[in-house]
C-alpha cells in the first residue's frame, strides 16, 4: 500500500506492482498558467540535511515540474551526498504523461516512465548498470509522489484545489519504489507561519496514507511554502 515511510534515498526497488485501472473522474483543464520556482531547505530534527531547487512551468497544453535535490545521509555507515534530478510532465488536467528521474551521485541510476502507454511502461536502470522494464496498470489520473521530491506536493495541492474540496482521495504512485496506492487530502484552517523572515497567513493541507501523515502549507496561489512529516521529524521551508 502507498506510504511515504522513507525520505532518504535508498536502494531502488523494482518489485512487481500493479493498481487496478479505474475510470478517472471529470477534471477541468488548467484555467491559468502554473508558474513557480524556488528552493526548499530540508531539516531532520532541526539539522540541515539538504535542499531542493525546483521549477514548475506551463503552457496551454502541458505542465512541467523539474528540479535538483541534494540530500546528505549515511550510506553503509559513511556520509554521502545524494544528487537527483526529477522531471515530471503533465497534461492540462495535471494528469502525468512522462516522468524521468536520475541520480548522479554518489552512484548513477535512473528511471523513465511513460504514463501515456497502456499499460504504463517504466524502465529502471539500477545501480549495477542493468535495465529492468516494468509495466503498470494505472489510472490516467494517478498522482505521482516520488521519494524525496517536495515539489510533487504542490502538484497534489493544485489537483485538490480543482475538486469540490472536503476530503478527497487520489490514486497515487511512487516511481522509485514501483509502488501504487491511494493518498487522501483535506484542507484545514489557515495558519500563520514564518517564511523567509516574515509571517504568512497560509493555507494548511493534511495529506494522509495508511501509514503516514504529511502537512503542507501554501500561499493563496497554492505555492508550497512549508512541509512537515512528523514521523521522521522532517521540516522543509521555502528559502
Amino acid at each position: 500500500m502507498f506510504a511515504m515511510r522513507r525520505y532518504f534515498p535508498a536502494r531502488l526497488m523494482v518489485a512487481v506492482a500493479a493498481l487496478a485501472a479505474s475510470q478517472p473522474g471529470a477534471a477541468r483543464p488548467l484555467g491559468r498558467r502554473v508558474e513557480d520556482r524556488g528552493t526548499f531547505v530540508i531539516s531532520i530534527a532541526g539539522k540541515n540535511v539538504g535542499r531542493e531547487r525546483f521549477e514548475i512551468r506551463s503552457d496551454q497544453d502541458m505542465v512541467e515540474a523539474s528540479g535538483e535535490v541534494e540530500i546528505r545521509a549515511q550510506q553503509q555507515g559513511r556520509p554521502a551526498e545524494f544528487q537527483t534530478h526529477p522531471d515530471l510532465v503533465l497534461d492540462s488536467h495535471l494528469w502525468p504523461e512522462t516522468y524521468t528521474w536520475k541520480q548522479t551521485a554518489p552512484r548513477s541510476s535512473a528511471l523513465k516512465i511513460n504514463f501515456l502507454a497502456s499499460p504504463a511502461t517504466a524502465r529502471y536502470r539500477i545501480l549495477n548498470g542493468k535495465s529492468d522494464l516494468r509495466e503498470f496498470v494505472l489510472p490516467k489520473n494517478v498522482v505521482v509522489l516520488d521519494d524525496n521530491v517536495l515539489s510533487h506536493y504542490e502538484i497534489l495541492v493544485l489537483r485538490y484545489l480543482r475538486t469540490s474540496k472536503g476530503r478527497q482521495s487520489f490514486p497515487a504512485f511512487i516511481p522509485q519504489e514501483a509502488l501504487p496506492g491511494r493518498v487522501n487530502v483535506v484542507e484545514g484552517a489557515n495558519q500563520e507561519i514564518g517564511v523567509a523572515g516574515s509571517k504568512l497567513n497560509a493555507r494548511h493541507f493534511i495529506i494522509t496514507t495508511d501509514l503516514s501523515r504529511i502537512e503542507v502549507w501554501t500561499n493563496r496561489a497554492g505555492h508550497l511554502e512549508r512541509v512537515s512529516i512528523p514521523s521522521i521529524h522532517l521540516t522543509a521551508l521555502r528559502k
